[in-house]
């Protein structure tokens, strides 16, 4: 049996009876969580050109743009989603994959939708797509060789040359054929005809150019879409490359990777469940600041200092914060505003809302926060690699605050968000909370109440439709 055929064996035969309860749990957890994303990226203008795109595209009215009034087809759903979760960065990652949740759920979500799954579907879906793409992330990167040595990747401190989130593309297929509910076959043909409809590498290009796209390092709506697609094409009867995972030339070659070792893939795959590993965003901005802004945070609440009582704040951590991107200090973008460490730890010295009021246009161009910029100073920290190779998990951060009465500083390994030594993983009410911060003004309060009621006892529900239309009104 071939990779992809092992793969949609898996797909086919799991069960929602399956997923031990801690699952099920955390799928209902990012399933809030990035809805939440979803409705507060509507005020991003990556969001907003998305919207407007897929209600253009429009199709028959079968699923919902999360958030808005308007229905478009599974397809262009799916694509508007995808952008939307991702909008504001502010989405839950999971390594060594990074970020999965706005590639892949959003075709689970719009079939799921139209063709009136019911929650444990879409729980098992969801599931299932951090599983696999998280399995294939860590298969695409087991070693790279570089000068003639071996290296383990451990990631970001070491990365493939060529890098991006192509490999989301298979599993986002994998989950929208198990949606509709395809056989074996078919659903191992969603998973090529994605494969080899899977976006180009752009990560690293990205990352190198520090060009502060809307795009950024790639599209999660294409992506979703993609899966959608795939998985529709594969129940007509259009057939894939079977051999796609496998071979001198396959997916692993032609998406950058510089190994393949399937048996990684398929280690533990169903049993120990990637997606209880996920980080949650406690920030509406880069993953590699967080713990910085931890820290930062922390000291500030602790010593109780205003913008004012600060003279001179600087910040050690990941060398990649180097790059041009994250030392942006003109700030007249969305993406700017989500990559520029500076930037970021200035707004939280205002202590502003955890949400679209620390990206938006007024806050970009506020003298206060502009001002405070030029007291920060990001530097490398030099140990990072190696806390880093010794566990995955480190993300190490130093701080120092220089006052008008003293100097204050402080080391943080683990940013918030994951279950860490010394830290809990945010609690089911924290995430409530960001999710009533990130839909209040969009959606009413009693709608938003209700919403998360239900979200809760989801397994409960006959048809999802009945949970996302909750978010549809005005």
């Amino acid at each position: 049996m071939n990779t992809i055929s092992r793969i949609s064996d898996f797909l086919f035969k799991i069960k929602f009876e399956d997923l031990p309860e801690n699952v099920i749990h955390e799928s209902k957890r990012i399933l809030l969580d990035s809805i939440g994303c979803a409705v507060a990226g509507l005020n991003s203008k990556k969001g907003q050109c998305s919207v407007d795109v897929s209600r253009k595209l429009g199709g028959p009215q079968e699923a919902s743009i999360i958030g808005t009034p308007y229905k478009v087809s599974a397809a262009n759903a799916a694509f508007a989603n995808g952008e939307t979760i991702n909008a504001l960065d502010f989405d839950a990652i999971l390594r060594p994959a990074v970020h999965i949740t706005p590639w892949v759920i959003p075709s689970a979500i719009g079939l799921g939708e139209s063709l009136h799954s019911s929650g444990k579907e879409l729980l098992l879906a969801i599931a299932l797509g951090h599983e696999i793409s998280n399995k294939l992330a860590k298969a695409l990167s087991t070693d790279i060789k570089l000068n003639d040595t071996i290296h383990k990747i451990t990631y970001p401190q070491e990365k493939a040359p060529i890098s991006g989130y192509s490999f989301n593309a298979i599993s986002s297929a994998g989950i929208a054929g198990k949606i509709i509910g395809l056989e074996p076959d078919a659903l191992a043909n969603a998973i090529a005809i994605a494969g080899y409809n899977a976006p180009m590498q752009s990560f690293t290009q990205w990352e190198q150019s520090g060009t502060p796209a809307l795009i950024k390092y790639g599209s999660a709506g294409w992506v979703a879409q993609t899966g959608v697609v795939a998985a529709m094409l594969a129940e007509s009867g259009y057939t894939g490359d079977l051999t796609l995972l496998d071979g001198e030339y396959g997916f692993w070659r032609y998406s950058g990777a510089q190994s393949w070792n399937p048996t990684v893939l398929f280690d533990g795959l169903g049993e120990d469940w990637e997606i209880l590993d996920v980080r949650y965003k406690k920030y509406p901005c880069c993953g590699i600041t967080h713990s910085a802004l931890d820290a930062f945070t922390n000291l500030i609440e602790e010593n109780k200092l205003t913008p004012d009582d600060i003279e001179r704040v600087t910040v050690w951590l990941d060398p990649t914060a180097q790059l041009p991107l994250w030392q942006q200090r003109k700030i007249d973008d969305e993406v700017k505003a989500q990559f520029s460490v500076a930037y970021d730890i200035a707004v939280a010295a205002f202590r502003l809302n955890l949400n679209w009021e620390w990206l938006k246009p007024a806050t970009r161009i506020n003298p206060a926060i502009i001002n405070f910029m030029q007291k920060i100073e990001v530097l490398a920290l030099p140990e990072y690699n190696t806390f880093t190779n010794q566990n995955s998990s480190v993300q190490m951060s130093i701080v120092e605050i220089k006052t008008h009465k003293n100097t204050i500083k402080k080391e943080n390994r683990f940013a918030s968000g994951k279950k860490s030594p010394g830290k809990p993983s945010f609690s089911d009410q924290y995430l409530e909370g960001k999710f009533i911060n990130n839909t209040t003004g969009h959606i009413s309060n009693s709608l938003i109440g209700e919403f998360i009621e239900q979200l809760w006892e989801i397994e409960n529900q006959a048809n999802i439709a009945d949970l996302i239309s909750l978010l549809s009104h005005n």
